[in-house]
C-alpha cells in the first residue's frame, strides 16, 4: 500500500463520517420540508380550483414542486456546511459533489412525480394537459441550477469562516512519531490514549517506507491503520540521503544537523544499518520544532543532544 493510497483511505474515512453525520442532520429537515410540501400543495390546489379554469392547476402545482427543490437543495447544502464544521473541516470538492449528486437526484425524482400526477389527474378528468408539462423538466432544472448555485456559496462561506477562524488560533503543537511507536501501538505496549491530545501527528516517508518494509502482511496493515488512525500528515525530510529518499518527499538541504545526529547515533550503537533513517527522522523534528516521539533510547539521547524535544516511552511503559 502506497503513501498516497494511505492519505486518499484517510480522507474518504473522514469524509463518510462526515456525510453519516451529515444525514443525520437532514433527516428532520427532511421530513419537516416534506410536511409543508404537501400543505402548500393542498393549498395551491384548493386556490387553483376556485378560478373554475382547468388550466390553472398545473401552473399552481409546479411552482409548489419548484419551491420544494429549492428549499431541499438549500437545506441540505446548509446540513453538509454544519457537518463539516462539527468535524472542523472546511467544505471542499467532495463536499459541492455531494450537493450536486442530491440536487439531480431529487430534481429527477420530482419531476418524475410531478409529471406522473398530472398525467394521471388528465386521464381522470378527461382535460389534456400535454402543452401544459412539455416546459416542467426545464423549469424544474432551472430551479435546481439556481438553488446549487446558492448552495454552493453556503458552502464557500464555511469554508471561507473555518480558514478566518483557523487562522486565529495558535498552531497546535506537532508531533514527530517514530516508526517504532506504530508497532507498539499495534502490539499493545502503548495505546493512542497514551499519546498528545490535540496536536498533529506528522510522518516522513522513512516511516511509512518502513512499515511498508514489514514481512507480515496482516501486521503490515495493521500498521497502516494505526497511522490512518492518527491522521498523520505526511511531510519531506530536510535532507537527501540517497538509497533512502525520495525525489518527491525530501528537500535537498545542508545535512548538517542529519550529518551530527548520526554520527551521534554510530558513536551510541556501533553504526547500526538504520541510523541514517533515524537521523532523517531526528533533523526533521529538531529543524520544525515537531516533538519527537519514540521508544528508541540512541535516538532519543541523540535527538535530546542537538536541541529536539522528545516525548520517550521507555520499556517500563511496555503493556503486557
Amino acid at each position: 500500500m502506497t503513501m498516497d493510497v494511505v492519505k486518499r483511505s484517510s480522507a474518504r474515512e473522514k469524509h463518510e463520517r462526515i456525510m453519516k453525520y451529515e444525514g443525520v442532520l437532514f433527516k428532520p429537515e427532511w421530513e419537516t420540508l416534506g410536511e409543508n410540501h404537501r400543505k402548500q400543495l393542498r393549498e395551491a390546489q384548493a386556490a387553483a380550483s376556485k378560478t373554475n379554469n382547468a388550466s390553472a392547476i398545473v401552473p399552481a402545482e409546479l411552482e409548489c414542486y419548484c419551491a420544494h427543490v429549492n428549499a431541499l437543495i438549500l437545506s441540505k447544502a446548509a446540513s453538509i456546511s454544519e457537518a463539516h464544521s462539527a468535524f472542523h473541516t472546511p467544505c471542499d470538492r467532495a463536499a459541492d459533489e455531494e450537493l450536486q449528486a442530491f440536487a439531480k437526484t431529487i430534481t429527477a425524482a420530482r419531476t418524475s412525480s410531478f409529471l406522473g400526477e398530472a398525467r394521471l389527474r388528465a386521464q381522470r378528468t378527461g382535460q389534456p394537459t400535454h402543452s401544459q408539462l412539455d416546459g416542467v423538466p426545464m423549469r424544474l432544472s432551472r430551479e435546481m441550477h439556481q438553488a446549487i448555485l446558492e448552495g454552493q456559496r453556503v458552502l464557500s462561506r464555511q469554508a471561507m469562516n473555518l480558514s478566518a477562524q483557523t487562522a486565529k488560533l495558535p498552531p497546535k503543537p506537532s508531533f514527530l512519531v517514530d516508526t517504532c511507536i506504530f508497532n507498539w501501538l499495534v502490539e499493545g505496549k502503548i495505546k493512542v490514549e497514551d499519546l498528545p491530545l490535540g496536536g498533529r501527528f506528522i510522518v516522513a516517508h522513512v516511516q511509512l517506507d518502513e512499515i511498508n518494509k514489514t514481512a507480515d502482511e496482516e501486521k503490515r496493515a495493521q500498521l497502516l491503520l494505526k497511522f490512518a488512525e492518527l491522521g498523520c500528515s505526511l511531510e519531506p525530510t530536510e535532507s537527501f540521503v540517497w538509497d533512502i529518499s525520495r525525489f518527491d518527499h525530501s528537500k535537498w538541504g545542508h545535512g548538517e544537523i542529519f550529518s551530527c545526529v548520526l554520527s551521534e547515533l554510530n558513536s551510541l550503537n556501533g553504526a547500526k544499518k538504520n541510523n541514517p533513517h533515524d537521523a532523517l527522522i531526528a533533523e526533521q523534528a529538531i529543524t520544525n520544532g515537531h516533538t519527537l516521539i519514540t521508544a528508541d533510547n540512541d535516538l532519543k539521547k541523540a535527538a535530546n543532544i542537538h536541541g529536539a524535544v522528545v516525548m520517550f516511552f521507555s520499556s517500563q511503559k511496555r503493556r503486557g
